[in-house]
């Protein structure tokens, strides 16, 4: 059920907002997508280039999908919320689900279907076909830059307008309906965290399937090396199915606040631990299927299993080590709500230092599981764990995609008057929502890490580079500038991160200031 007529016409404003933007964006990206398609045909191959746009408009449909299922989800959980935190928790990590199921079912029915076409129509040999599909992973990727990059940016900036004048000048609540920058901050949740999320991990997720595929066919010869990675992705949806059938919540104890979270937050985390269980049973299977056809020269598939399986784990150990740094429960979140007690200086310190070393542990896991599957199965270990990894991908982006449905929940409970009960109920799926958010990113940064070694290890086999010399100035030169890039791309996205709240703050600002009422709830800001 939709809700009643306020929840549907919030609810309706969001999905307007979210649309408006996609369709913005997706004017800018698709002039791009079109000039970079024809330099690829011009200079390098027809094929690559209409993989390019496939790839490029396979992003934007799992976006669009995710996108459109979480605007119709959150008015359903702010209205289920009245009822039950449970009914409200299974509706909205319903809604999340689409994400995981739209990106990871266009992905690899994508890649699959560009293998199959150059295959069986165009007889390709395998090292053609891995040329060729680069262009897929290069179309993702570039959706990826401007989803990202371009709904951050919207995001933070409506962010700004919404808090520093509205709760920090005018003292409103959050999500206060006389806030005009109230609705813009509920879609850049969507907008950030949906469809820029999605187009990151679709990323990700391809282009670790390709780099299998390019070092399964340099050391196979054949194509078992891509079919193996693209049978565990297949049985890693099953297990999604599975894991997500499986989180559901108990009744809480009692209706309090951490009685609440705790409970949403053991719902999820059974889901994910059920699909990461299923794609470790299901990896085995599928390597005792090619257990007798493995060529010469190439790892058994035992090593080929405990290279994935080391991804496996290391997905989840992320994760878990994320929830640690960014649930309200632990240790981390505590130090800084304590250092709020001084003010906003030790807040942010705190805070900083916190975020710092967050990334310790992430880092070793990584590096750890990169060196564990060299171990085993060589380089073709190194994008089987990126495969391993990223076979849950479905359920993360689902845990990912309630983040927000659950965040516009709250705010529509609030901008609907639906009762202190229910905003509370949906305040504590939120908060959970928070945490979920922060795993999905910490999954998304590992996954590119892994994604972005497969891919150069393939670069590497293909044209032969053994080594890469310290003693070569220009070697040099690359380190120093590559260590640049990320301080310049940050300071350009602050930047216009800086410019968009600023636009915002001076609007909200003019409208308290020209809209006689508002404050007094006798007129409706624009």
């Amino acid at each position: 059920y939709d809700g009643n007529a306020d929840i549907i016409e919030i609810s309706q404003a969001i999905r307007d907002g979210a649309m408006a933007f996609l369709k913005r964006e997706y004017q800018t990206l698709a002039i791009f997508v079109l000039v970079v398609a024809v330099i690829l045909a011009i200079f390098i191959h027809i094929a690559t280039a209409i993989c390019f746009v496939l790839g490029a408009f396979s992003s934007v449909l799992a976006g669009f999908l995710g996108m459109h299922s979480a605007t119709k989800t959150n008015g359903k959980t702010a209205w289920a919320a009245q009822s039950s935190i449970t009914e409200a928790l299974k509706v909205a990590f319903s809604g999340g689900a689409v994400l995981g199921f739209s990106v990871v079912g266009i992905g690899l029915f994508g890649l699959v279907s560009v293998y199959f076409v150059l295959d069986n129509v165009f007889n390709a040999d395998i090292l053609k076909i891995v040329d060729i599909i680069a262009g897929y992973g290069f179309g993702a990727s570039s959706v990826a830059l401007f989803a990202r990059v371009g709904g951050g940016i919207y995001t933070k900036g409506a962010d700004l307008g919404a808090d520093l004048v509205g709760k920090v000048e005018t003292g409103i609540p959050e999500d206060d309906p006389r806030n005009p920058a109230v609705i813009a901050d509920n879609v850049g949740d969507n907008v950030g965290d949906i469809a820029g999320m999605g187009a990151d991990l679709f990323e990700s997720y391809v282009t670790s399937l390709i780099g299998v595929m390019t070092i399964g066919a340099i050391i196979f010869k054949s194509a078992l090396g891509a079919a193996i990675p693209f049978a565990i992705c297949g049985f890693g949806i099953l297990a999604t199915i599975i894991g997500i059938s499986v989180a559901s919540a108990k009744k809480p104890d009692n209706d309090t606040y951490e009685a609440q979270t705790r409970n949403a937050r053991r719902a999820l985390n059974k889901g994910v631990i059920t699909s990461v269980i299923l794609v470790a049973i299901f990896s085995m299977f599928v390597l005792y299927l090619v257990k007798d056809k493995m060529p010469d020269g190439a790892p058994s598939p035992f090593s080929i299993y405990l290279a994935t399986l080391s991804g496996i784990i290391a997905g989840l150990l992320i994760g878990f080590s994320t929830e640690y740094y960014t649930s309200d429960t632990q240790n981390p979140v505590k130090d800084i709500a304590n250092a709020s007690l001084t003010g906003p200086a030790m807040t942010i310190i705190t805070g900083l230092s916190v975020g710092m070393i967050s990334t310790a542990i992430p880092i070793l896991i990584t590096s750890a599981t990169l060196l564990i599957s060299y171990k085993w199965a060589g380089l073709y270990g190194i994008p089987m764990a990126a495969v391993g990894l990223q076979a849950t991908i479905g359920t993360i982006l689902a845990m990912d995609g309630y983040g927000p449905i659950t965040d516009n929940a709250a705010g529509i409970a609030e901008m609907a008057s639906m009762g202190r009960q229910t905003r509370e109920r949906a305040e504590a799926l939120d908060a959970v929502g928070n945490t979920t958010a922060a795993i999905g990113k910490g999954f998304a940064i590992s996954s590119a890490a892994f994604s972005a070694f497969a891919m150069f290890w393939a670069y590497t086999k293909l044209v032969q580079l053994e080594t890469i010399s310290l003693n070569s100035p220009l070697v040099l030169v690359g380190l120093f500038i590559g260590g640049l890039l990320p301080m310049v791309f940050c300071s350009m996205t602050l930047g216009a991160v800086g410019k968009a709240g600023f636009e915002m703050v001076n609007e909200v600002r003019r409208q308290f200031r020209e809209i006689p009422g508002i404050m007094e709830r006798k007129a409706k800001p624009d």
